[in-house]
């Protein structure tokens, strides 16, 4: 993505989050993770009901969840739009049609995921080889043969 692509990107979001405050915008991107974690898809309602069963307060802008999913699918690729859509069951929204989104990361928190990872883990860097001493040097190239004194 170009810079310019990547800067309205992020101007969209910013404008979409319509100044939420930040702990109520990492409260809801706290849910988003958890949801699609735990779920294959995912929409705006199912934020909701996850942000009211953690106690989390509601911003005054109920748009500020669009930037909150947009960033998540952008930034932190944790789920991406499909062209599927459903009827709102929230109080305000008047069954208008949400987006349903599917996540990149279901069950990357299941215990299997966990030991599949875990089994599959990379093995660790060897560690740095120490580096050449003056006289080890010296007495590699058939030199003089000095060695340290004592």
């Amino acid at each position: 993505m170009s810079d310019p692509e990547a800067r309205a990107r992020d101007e969209g979001i910013d404008r979409a989050l319509g100044g939420a405050p930040v702990g109520w915008q990492e409260d809801a991107l706290d849910a988003v993770r958890f949801l699609a974690e735990r779920r294959s898809y995912l929409d705006a309602d199912d934020v909701w009901e996850q942000l009211e069963a953690t106690g989390a307060r509601t911003p005054e802008n109920m748009s500020a969840l669009a930037g909150v999913l947009k960033q998540a699918s952008g930034r932190l690729a944790w789920i991406e739009a499909t062209d599927r859509s459903r009827k709102s069951e929230r109080d305000g929204r008047h069954r208008s049609r949400i987006m349903v989104w599917r996540s990149l990361i279901c069950g990357s928190q299941t215990p299997e995921a966990l030991a599949w990872r875990a089994l599959f883990r990379p093995p660790p860097p060897p560690p740095e080889a120490p580096a050449p001493r003056p006289w080890d040097y010296d007495q590699r190239r058939g030199g003089s043969g000095y060695t340290r004194r004592r």
